[in-house]
C-alpha cells in the first residue's frame, strides 16, 4: 500500500510539473473575460411546509378532482374516488406543492433584493447555499456539482451582461448575479 501511494504521489507530481510547463508556455493565450458572481440555491428540501389542515386537504382535493375521477363505461357516469380513500396521497401532494411555493417565493424575494442592490440575510440563510466566486473564466466551470453546470449554461445563454436572474434547477431555483465582467482575465493554473 505504501509503495502504491508513493508511486501515485510521484505520478501526480510529474503530471503537475508537465502541466505547469504547458500552462507557462500557453498562459497568455488563455486570457479572456472572467466573471465575478454571486449565486444562491433555493432547494425545496430546505423549506418546511407544515401540516395541512382538513380544509387545505379538502380544497386541494377539489382543485385536483379530475385526477381522482374516472369514467365508468357500464353506467355512463364519472366516478369520484372519495377523499378518505386518497387522503395520504393528497397530503403528500399538498406538502410537495407547498414546499415548491415557499421555495419559489424565497427565490423571488432574493432575486428582487439583489436586483435592488440589497442583501437580505434572513432569506439568504434559508437558501441551501449562497456563494460569491470569481473571477472565473467565462465559459468555464463555475463550480462543482449540478448548480455549477446550470449556472454555466445560464451564463452562456445570457451573455456577458451584468445583472440578476433566476433559473429552475433540479429540486428548486438558482438565483444568480453576474456582478462584474473582468476583461483580459488570466485563469489560475488550477482553473486552466
Amino acid at each position: 500500500e505504501i509503495r502504491r501511494e508513493l508511486r501515485s504521489g510521484a505520478r501526480v507530481r510529474l503530471d503537475d510539473r508537465e502541466l505547469r510547463a504547458i500552462y507557462e508556455a500557453v498562459g497568455e493565450s488563455l486570457r479572456g473575460d472572467g466573471y465575478r458572481l454571486r449565486y444562491a440555491l433555493a432547494d425545496t428540501a430546505s423549506f418546511a411546509s407544515g401540516e395541512p389542515t382538513a380544509q387545505d386537504l379538502d380544497r386541494f382535493y377539489r382543485a385536483h378532482l379530475a385526477d381522482y375521477s374516472s369514467y365508468d363505461k357500464a353506467s355512463g357516469t364519472v366516478v369520484e374516488t372519495p377523499l378518505a380513500a386518497v387522503r395520504d396521497e393528497i397530503r403528500g401532494r399538498w406538502i410537495q406543492e407547498r414546499r415548491r411555493e415557499l421555495t419559489r417565493g424565497a427565490a423571488d424575494r432574493l432575486r428582487d433584493a439583489w436586483s435592488r442592490g440589497r442583501r437580505d440575510v434572513a432569506i439568504e440563510r434559508s437558501m441551501r447555499m449562497v456563494r460569491e466566486i470569481g473571477p472565473v473564466p467565462a465559459g468555464g466551470a463555475i463550480d462543482s456539482g449540478q448548480a455549477g453546470q446550470d449556472l454555466a449554461e445560464a451564463l452562456a445563454k445570457r451573455g456577458a451582461r451584468p445583472g440578476v436572474a433566476m433559473i429552475t434547477s433540479p429540486g428548486g431555483y438558482l438565483v444568480y448575479e453576474l456582478r462584474e465582467v473582468v476583461a483580459g482575465y488570466l485563469p489560475t493554473f488550477e482553473q486552466a
